[in-house]
């Protein structure tokens, strides 16, 4: 669990696309020709989303978007459907927030797009058959506890539904951040916004709807742009997202690579997962790295450090504190087999956990005049070589 994560997840893209939107809406005063222009910017928004989520296989967006289109449709369509339509919507975007990504054109989304449609057909045929009336709005009342609200309190059986939707998605965001999660709480919160009456006489219905539209195309441009600039495993941005910045400042910086001591021989030894736990231990170490430095995952067991600036002493003394933290830091191997369930009763062995000691080797060299990126990074690469030679777990400056 994650509090600082969660709250990035909702706050972004979601409040940095909301907040903008409806704070301009609010605060200037509107034109007459826009309020006619919504609906079909809605549309083109929507095409939009199908569009994007079909390019980049954003399965989940895209049931998203499908129930969408289902709500316009009831909503348009079949009016008298409407009321239980949106008490069945809370648990459609629950249930969106824990599918898997499946890939777009297959059987399984075909189900989940089958079973959504065929929900406001089930509401038809229950009021044809049973004369169901889901118009009437069934309320909960109750007296106020507290002493300055005396006053009855009356509860929609929507807006409980809504609530309990939306604290739902609250703690899963909490227990495991994802963007879809964040994703459907926005929805949820501005589907059940769109309803209101009082939120309707300030904001067309329409501006909600293709907010949210809105916020789906972000999401998929940032996780799109998440998997070409940022390395998933260790979080760190990726040998990609390392070019594009030293294109852009193309002189009068000093790089560094780093790389992990006796790497194949941890993954040969302890495994991959074990490999993987080193990895990020690194790439932990290496974020926090200090003066105008930024670490990247440049590849396998390979990072660089890039910096911004050529001030010699200063980034020596910071690459080597970096080597010092990591060959600090102790790194203890889980033992094996873990049980599936904490015991009630942990019985020790009476043996020590076992441990491993990771180090790095780190070669470190400064742009020079008329040389470009490849004669700074062969360099290094030559500096990193005289560290692993001369015993590792050293800098080397050329």
């Amino acid at each position: 669990m994650s509090c600082k994560n969660a709250l990035h997840s909702l706050s972004f893209p979601g409040m940095l696309v909301a907040v903008p939107v409806l704070g301009l809406w609010l605060w200037a005063p509107q034109p007459n020709f826009l309020t006619p222009l919504l609906p079909t910017i809605a549309m083109l928004l929507l095409v939009a989303s199908l569009m994007l989520c079909w390019r980049f296989s954003c399965s989940i967006l895209l049931l998203l978007c499908g129930v969408m289109v289902v709500h316009g449709g009831v909503l348009a369509w079949a009016p008298e459907l409407f009321s239980g339509w949106r008490l069945l919507l809370p648990l459609n975007l629950l249930i969106l927030s824990f599918l898997r990504e499946r890939p777009v054109f297959s059987l399984s989304i075909l189900g989940r797009l089958v079973f959504i449609v065929v929900q406001p057909a089930i509401l038809y045929l229950l009021v044809k058959w049973f004369s169901l009336s889901y118009q009437r709005v069934i309320t909960l009342r109750w007296d106020g506890p507290f002493p300055w609200d005396s006053a009855p309190v009356e509860i929609g059986i929507y807006s409980a539904v809504v609530a309990c939707g939306a604290a739902a998605l609250l703690a899963k965001l909490l227990w495991r951040p994802t963007m879809e999660t964040s994703v459907m709480l926005w929805a949820l919160l501005l589907f059940s916004a769109a309803q209101r009456g009082a939120v309707q006489a300030i904001i067309p219905p329409v501006l909600l709807y293709g907010l949210l539209l809105l916020i789906v195309l972000v999401s998929i441009l940032e996780r799109s742009y998440g998997l070409a600039f940022r390395d998933e495993l260790t979080g760190l941005p990726s040998r990609r997202a390392f070019l594009d910045q030293v294109n852009r400042r193309p002189a009068g910086y000093s790089l560094a690579i780093v790389d992990i001591d006796h790497f194949k021989k941890v993954n040969d030894t302890h495994g991959h997962d074990v490999g993987d736990q080193v990895l990020k231990l690194v790439a932990a170490r290496l974020a926090c790295v200090t003066n105008s430095g930024r670490a990247f995952r440049y590849g396998g067991e390979e990072f660089v450090i890039l910096f911004y600036r050529k001030d010699s002493q200063d980034i020596e003394e910071a690459v080597e504190q970096l080597r010092q933290d990591i060959a600090n830091t102790p790194f203890v191997l889980r033992q094996k087999p873990r049980p599936t369930k904490k015991p009630r009763r942990v019985v020790t062995s009476g043996r020590r956990p076992q441990g491993l000691r990771v180090t790095v080797s780190i070669g470190l060299a400064q742009w020079q005049k008329s040389r470009g990126l490849d004669d700074v990074i062969k360099r290094a690469d030559q500096a990193l070589y005289r560290a692993k030679k001369t015993g590792r777990n050293r800098v080397i400056k050329v």
